[in-house]
């Protein structure tokens, strides 16, 4: 049931709603890929990146083609509206490195290449992030 009603509220972009329920279905079940695919969006959007990152690198340590593979259109994943139009808020944002740290996240569930771009961008910004390091060195052998 909770499920249920956490992927109605992502489906309606209502991400501060479906976490609470994203989480406790992760509770109960931690390999839940589904949520945890979607859990990362919530956070990203509602501001919680290392929440967001916690579960990103769960998925990346353990087989990046989990959101590699994400069809936009069959798994209904915002992330490529959301990135447009984060791309346009750039000037406006003071931490750079978080900023593209998250469209790094986000661009993974469409475009690898790009996704691969920003994290490179944020370790430019951040050079002493290993966790940076960490996910280009996944992603570049991938």
């Amino acid at each position: 049931m909770s499920e249920m009603l956490a992927n109605q509220y992502f489906m309606a972009r209502h991400y501060n709603k479906a976490i609470p329920l994203l989480q406790k279905v992760l509770d109960n079940d931690p390999g839940n890929i589904n949520c945890i695919k979607k859990i990362i969006i919530c956070y990203a959007q509602v501001g919680e990146i290392s929440r967001a990152q916690e579960h990103f690198m769960q998925i990346m340590r353990r087989d990046p083609s989990i959101i590699i593979d994400t069809d936009p259109l069959e798994d209904d994943c915002p992330c490529p509206g959301i990135v447009q139009k984060m791309e346009k808020k750039t000037i406006l944002v003071q931490d750079l490195a978080t900023h593209f740290t998250v469209l790094g996240m986000l661009y993974l569930y469409c475009d690898l290449p790009k996704s691969i771009s920003y994290f490179e961008l944020s370790l430019e910004k951040s050079p002493d992030q290993p966790i940076l390091k960490e996910v280009l060195r996944i992603l570049r052998a991938f």
